[in-house]
């Protein structure tokens, strides 16, 4: 997608959601969002009833799988910039030089956001299978700093998703 999902427009944030949830995370500032449940141990991939880019776009959008965000730190190029009125990540492919921005959206947590304009945050549609703490699944991360691939501890916590379609 050419921007978040609830974003009009490729340097506005979008909404943020918690991995599983298809309601956005807060609503006017306050409102919790949903989640999935402990007993939601799967790819959510294009299942409308836990991927919020289905339940939204419908068709064949979905949220991104693990297997994407590892092709796309193998396959890209990554550059902190501005775009607009936001900072964020230049992600630019290695084979024909066409890009994404990823903008600095920070992440959602209690009843305010954090680390606007610092830190970006992703869901992917993968939970970590076999963790003691099952409601944990992969995210994406990077700051002015580093791009990182990593898993996040708390379903709950509200971060931003980009749409792929198939």
């Amino acid at each position: 997608a050419t921007c978040n999902l609830g974003a009009d427009a490729v340097d506005r944030y979008g909404d943020y959601y918690s991995w599983g949830g298809t309601t956005h995370y807060y609503v006017n500032g306050y409102e919790k969002g949903t989640h999935a449940g402990e007993e939601v141990q799967k790819n959510i991939s294009g299942d409308a009833r836990y991927d919020a880019a289905t339940a939204h776009w419908g068709g064949s959008w979905c949220m991104p799988s693990s297997d994407d965000f590892v092709e796309l730190m193998e396959n890209c190029t990554f550059e902190w910039t501005n775009m607009g009125r936001r900072e964020g990540l230049k992600v630019t492919s290695k084979h024909n030089g066409k890009y994404i921005f990823l903008p600095a959206s920070g992440k959602s947590n209690g009843d305010f956001k954090e680390d606007v304009n610092e830190l970006l945050t992703y869901w992917t549609s993968s939970h970590i299978p076999g963790w003691q703490n099952k409601m944990e699944a992969y995210g994406f991360k990077a700051s002015k700093t580093e791009a990182i691939f990593r898993s996040e501890s708390r379903w709950t916590n509200g971060y931003s998703i980009r749409a792929v379609t198939k």
